[in-house]
């Protein structure tokens, strides 16, 4: 008997058919990784298209163990090594202080009412640290876990920031992945304040466990080299400080996202497109473009 009942025609894709599906594969990848991170399967750099935006706390002076295979690491110092012997590759890790610093230094604001956007001069080089480039149509903060936002003194009205010469201003995700790499911190908590995604996946490459708490809404023990998802919905739009999210789901090992059915008619649901280009003509540092990595906004991502 087939593990999935076939299609005969004229069915809908609905959530219970679609994570029929994919329970199956989360199955056969428990299988064949044992609930560890796909990024141990791969000897050298596990393909892009396979992870979201990649979000690194690393130990910051020791060498990583395997955080060096994903494609946006960020190299502070030694040689990376994928084939024989160990790496010393030491990582740069994610450090907010960075997109706090850039945001006080906004220069020469103009305001769009509609959508409310703030235009702001570009942030010179020296504003980036951590081991982050500037990149031709690449905003700073879009390499931050935050959707940064500005309050006009004059009304206390929020803006959410764009820089002048980059066509798409800050924003919330619902689909897009953030990929959480922890590699030598066992420890990490999520403020609601990083508010820019919704959908995460842990990569616990230590060989002890790591616990990963989100605000008040949930604390998540992924056991060694494991991998988890958790999504969260949003509830409210901060004003200006953060947004609240509630309703936690946490799959613990996990590497897909349940889809779950539309909340009233006539919507259908959270199946969006059977597969989108992993790049779409998009810097990889995008965080639009890591809408490919979560099976809910792109269903074929099984055939990668």
């Amino acid at each position: 008997m087939a593990a999935v009942s076939y299609l005969t025609g004229n069915e809908s894709p609905t959530a219970a058919r679609m994570n029929a599906l994919y329970s199956v594969f989360e199955g056969k990848l428990s299988t064949l990784l044992g609930g560890r991170s796909p990024i141990l399967a791969f000897e050298g750099v596990i393909p892009i298209d396979l992870l979201g935006k990649c979000f690194f706390f690393c130990h910051g002076t020791l060498p990583a163990k395997f955080a060096y295979r994903v494609p946006q690491t960020r190299l502070k110092s030694g040689t990376i090594v994928y084939t024989g012997g160990a790496s010393d590759a030491v990582l740069w890790s994610y450090d907010h202080a960075v997109f706090t610093a850039a945001k006080a230094a906004l220069a020469n604001l103009t305001y769009d009412e509609g959508p409310p956007i703030v235009l702001a001069d570009n942030l010179a080089v020296g504003f980036y640290g951590s081991g982050l480039s500037k990149v031709n149509g690449v905003s700073l903060f879009d390499h931050s876990l935050e959707t940064h936002k500005h309050i006009r003194p004059s009304d206390n009205k929020v803006f959410f920031i764009q820089e002048r010469t980059v066509a798409t201003a800050e924003r919330h995700y619902d689909t897009a992945v953030a990929e959480l790499i922890l590699d030598g911190v066992t420890e990490l908590t999520i403020p609601d304040a990083w508010d820019k995604y919704c959908c995460f996946r842990i990569h616990n490459l230590n060989y002890e466990s790591a616990t990963v708490e989100f605000g008040k809404g949930a604390r998540v023990v992924v056991a060694g080299l494991g991998v988890a998802t958790v999504r969260r919905d949003r509830t409210a739009i901060g004003s200006g400080a953060a947004s609240s999210f509630s309703n936690y789901r946490v799959k613990n090992p996990g590497y897909f996202f349940d889809f779950e059915p539309p909340p009233e008619p006539p919507r259908h649901g959270e199946y969006r497109h059977f597969w989108i280009d992993p790049l779409n003509g998009l810097p990889m540092e995008k965080p639009a473009t890591h809408m490919c990595a979560n099976n809910l906004s792109c269903p074929a991502i099984h055939y990668d």
